[in-house]
């Protein structure tokens, strides 16, 4: 923020607060009103509300509004690389920051504004992890790039379909782990479902609030973290954003669609299966009952290898500086919202002498405490039935670089 005059003739360099008040006092969202509130600060020559005014007297108030003038315009400029010139800056990431403001103005005191912009800071900074990973995705790892790291199979040692796996794997050594999209070898005796694109657009929402009610932090998509209390005003914004959210990614990758025996009984299983491999998601999957719409929740539970995210020890969970991975705005609340399967689990499938297996990885698992993915992480086989999953195989990563 500039806490002084700017000089004769030079531009003026921040001019959110008019145009902001522009905006609650006509309550519009329209292009240029929106547009209005991509600058990041004020100028406190200008200064005319209580809340400015203290703002513009607080070394720490306004160090606070200075980081959160570069966290949102670090924002929306990573979401308008995200979706593109044509679309431009998400309009919900603009309407936040309106919405923000209206209640920060409502404050009377410099506590109730310190606590106004760490609540925002925290939310934006969860928004810029978002997008990062979305236009950062890992390498892609069809075709593989020969490398000098491996797998080495630390369970099932022995069991033909593991050694086997383990060999396809490191055909050819690999740089860096397969988090999705991993490739399996013919020659080697592996195959892959028959993935198709088809129109799956009655069963998404169906897929969609399987997967809210199942594996979804909630707490993710509600965009003042640290208020979080789960109430139900509080869930009903945040499926709205989610809706939004999976809504972005349909368009983006819509799921695919298969028909194939999941559970190994000799019947036919049709399983459709959010695969975004290289965007910002997990890769999840669920079995359809007969009419190719409803989720078979009943079948989709017993296949399913990780627990519901509500047994995964709460909203949030416990950070410290150097955990890998952790934002500094992290460290500083000292807790973020645990990581949840629809984010962080990457599913995938192979045919091997007649059955189907799963494998799994996780990224960012809340058990790896702070460690990297390929320090905690393991890639993990399970061999699905009719009464569930058993994990038979687990690879251990060693980098070679």
């Amino acid at each position: 923020m500039n806490t002084h005059h700017p000089r004769q003739g030079s531009p003026m360099p921040h001019q959110l607060t008019v145009a902001v008040r522009a905006c609650v006092v006509l309550a519009c969202l329209s292009t240029a009103c929106l547009q209005a509130a991509f600058a990041a600060s004020f100028d406190c020559a200008k200064a005319v509300t209580q809340v400015e005014k203290l703002i513009c007297s607080d070394p720490e108030l306004s160090k606070l509004d200075d980081r959160l003038g570069a966290d949102y315009k670090k924002a929306t400029d990573l979401s308008r690389q995200q979706r593109g010139a044509s679309l431009g800056v998400d309009p919900i990431l603009i309407q936040d920051q309106v919405e923000w403001l209206k209640s920060r103005n409502t404050c009377k005191d410099a506590a109730c504004i310190k606590k106004s912009y760490t609540t925002r800071l925290f939310g934006l900074r969860g928004s810029i992890e978002f997008r990062e990973r979305a236009l950062n995705p890992p390498p892609p790892p069809t075709p593989p790039t020969p490398g000098k790291s491996l797998y080495v199979l630390e369970k099932g040692k022995g069991v033909e379909v593991c050694e086997a796996y383990g060999k396809n794997l490191n055909t050819p050594k690999p740089r860096l782990p397969y988090v999705c999209g991993r490739s399996v070898h013919p020659e080697l005796g592996f195959s892959k479902p028959d993935w198709q694109q088809r129109d799956l657009t009655p069963a998404h929402p169906n897929l969609s609030n399987y997967l809210w009610e199942r594996d979804v932090n909630q707490a993710r998509y509600f965009r003042k973290w640290s208020e979080w209390k789960a109430t139900p005003a509080q869930i009903k914004e945040a499926r709205e954003y989610y809706n939004h959210d999976r809504e972005q990614l349909r368009l983006w990758r819509a799921p695919i669609f298969a028909d194939f025996d999941i559970d190994n009984d000799g019947k036919i299983d049709h399983v459709i299966f959010q695969h975004p491999c290289g965007g910002s998601g997990g890769d999840v999957y669920a079995v359809l009952a007969e009419d190719n719409e409803t989720i078979d929740k009943a079948k989709t539970e017993r296949l399913t290898p990780h627990p519901p995210f509500r047994e995964m020890g709460g909203y949030f969970r416990p950070v410290k500086k150097g955990d890998y991975g952790t934002a500094p705005v992290f460290e500083e609340f000292g807790y973020r919202p645990t990581e949840d399967p629809i984010t962080n689990v990457h599913y995938d499938f192979f045919l091997f002498k007649g059955r189907a297996y799963i494998d799994q990885w996780w990224s960012r698992h809340p058990d790896f405490k702070g460690k990297s993915d390929m320090e905690a992480g393991r890639l993990r086989v399970f061999e699905p039935s009719p009464t569930g999953t058993r994990e038979i195989c687990a690879y251990r990563f060693e980098y070679g670089g």
